[in-house]
């Protein structure tokens, strides 16, 4: 969240794991942490690229994030549920077989074909130096792209904002006058910043 807001581009190289069982693979990251960061108008230039995968406990990964300055963010209202349009996904094999990763996007789409029609699954092979130092494995992400977007990590995005920007939200039922709502909502008016060291093109 701060790369948007530093004074030139950012062009950065990670190296390690990129896919465990702990944390967000680099793959979730790549499609839908980055479509939400559009949303607030962070596009142009914006790009996760992946140069290699890394699994434990070796690692030899490696990720380029590429990311625009903005001078500020757009304001988002997001209050409807909206449906799930379209599904998107990748399965991945490195060092094993290619029919792997054919075979979690046959076994996919015979289970989201029953609820949907627009589903686009490819298969994202590594071998030789692209697998970095990864033992042969294989897995595969999915992600629902709805009406007005991906589905938002709400709790982790809230966390890290406050931590850097120290911004709060406020959370109240979306419908207060119904006891049994499940639904939250999230208002918060921002500070307002603006980016005023960006070196301009």
């Amino acid at each position: 969240m701060l790369a948007p807001f530093a004074k030139k581009p950012i062009n950065l190289t990670i190296k390690g794991i990129t896919t465990d069982e702990h944390d967000l693979s680099a793959d979730l990251l790549r499609t839908v942490t980055l479509p939400h960061l559009q949303l607030f108008g962070i596009s142009d230039g914006l790009e996760l690229r992946i140069k290699k995968r890394g699994a434990a406990p070796n690692g030899g990964g490696e990720l380029q994030f590429l990311c625009p300055i903005v001078k500020q963010v757009k304001t988002l209202n997001f209050v409807d549920p909206g449906k799930i349009k379209r599904i998107r996904g990748i399965a991945h094999a490195v060092r094993v077989n290619p029919q792997f990763s054919n075979r979690m996007i046959e076994a996919s789409r015979s289970v989201l074909n029953r609820y949907i029609p627009d589903i686009y699954l490819y298969s994202d092979v590594y071998k030789g130096e692209e697998s970095g130092k990864s033992v042969p494995h294989f897995a595969s992400v999915s992600a629902a792209v709805c009406s007005y977007g991906n589905a938002l990590q709400v709790s982790r995005f809230l966390r890290d904002t406050k931590d850097f920007f120290a911004t709060s939200f406020k959370i109240v039922p979306a419908d207060p006058t119904d006891p049994e709502c499940k639904q939250l909502l999230y208002s918060c008016y921002g500070t307002g910043y603006i980016n005023a060291n960006r070196t301009l093109a």
